[in-house]
């Protein structure tokens, strides 16, 4: 695959925009496969820690396990 010029790299016959158009698609679609699910996991982490951080939260007390309502 040689070409005479930057210029006619670009071009491609006629059909460098689709060309370049389905590399940008393809380049987008795996950044957001690999960026997401590390900004979930960040979300995550976050929401364990403030979790974790709050006395009793969300744990039943043996108090409350005991009373007969």
């Amino acid at each position: 695959m040689e070409f005479e010029s930057l210029q006619a790299l670009l071009v491609m016959d006629g059909h460098g925009s689709y060309v370049w158009f389905s590399y940008a698609v393809t380049l987008l679609v795996l950044c957001v496969a690999v960026v997401a699910p590390l900004r979930r996991q960040r979300g995550l982490k976050r929401q364990i820690a403030s979790l974790a951080r709050r006395p009793n939260a969300r744990r039943p007390s043996a108090r409350r396990q005991s009373d007969p309502e």
